[in-house]
């Protein structure tokens, strides 16, 4: 079991900023064969969309993070650059996500590719499924299911199972994310 908090704040000065969603990650804590793991990292990230879904073009927008270690042995600053197109329909949003993620520290080492399609099928205006497939940087391949509930316009709860691996190899995961957010708005 996987749980995982988020704080977001939105500025409200001018369009530009009700566009973009600045967030602390806290420390994520999984719990397996009875034993608890705090993560010893931090992440803060930004998510702006440049382009709302007009009709014709699609929702383009970005997210990048950083992620700060508090203690020498969760090793160096990492960093995840992320490029997303979405298409929204009756019913729902298609979307593909192209991403470039730091490996053994952000001036130290490579970057990884990876990327993911996904769907977000909407069940009512405050509830929706999530499904998505893709290769993660460094080469796993993931599986991901989850609901998705707006308990307000500022608090979302979304349980969900994942499945990482390699060939016939893998992990099943589950997983609860809670979002708070503050501020005039959300990134959608």
């Amino acid at each position: 079991l996987t749980l995982n908090a988020e704080y977001g704040f939105t500025p409200a000065a001018r369009k530009f900023d009700c566009d973009m969603l600045l967030s602390v990650e806290l420390p994520t804590v999984t719990a397996s064969n009875g034993q608890f793991n705090v993560q010893d990292v931090v992440g803060f990230s930004w998510e702006q969309r440049w382009h709302a879904d007009d009709g014709k073009l699609p929702t383009l927008s970005t997210f990048a993070e950083i992620e700060v270690p508090f203690t020498r042995s969760a090793g160096p600053v990492e960093a995840t650059l992320v490029g997303v197109a979405a298409k929204s329909f009756k019913g729902g949003t298609v979307y593909i996500n192209a991403t470039l993620q730091s490996q053994n520290g952000i001036f130290r080492g490579g970057w990884l590719p990876g990327g993911l399609i996904g769907l977000k099928a909407d069940l009512s205006h405050h509830s929706a499924l999530v499904f998505d497939l893709g290769i993660q940087p460094g080469g796993d391949r993931i599986i991901e299911l989850a609901w998705q509930h707006d308990i307000s316009d500022a608090l979302s709860i979304s349980p969900g199972i994942s499945w990482t691996g390699r060939g016939g190899e893998g992990a099943l995961t589950f997983g609860l994310n809670l979002q708070r957010s503050f501020g005039a708005s959300r990134v959608n």
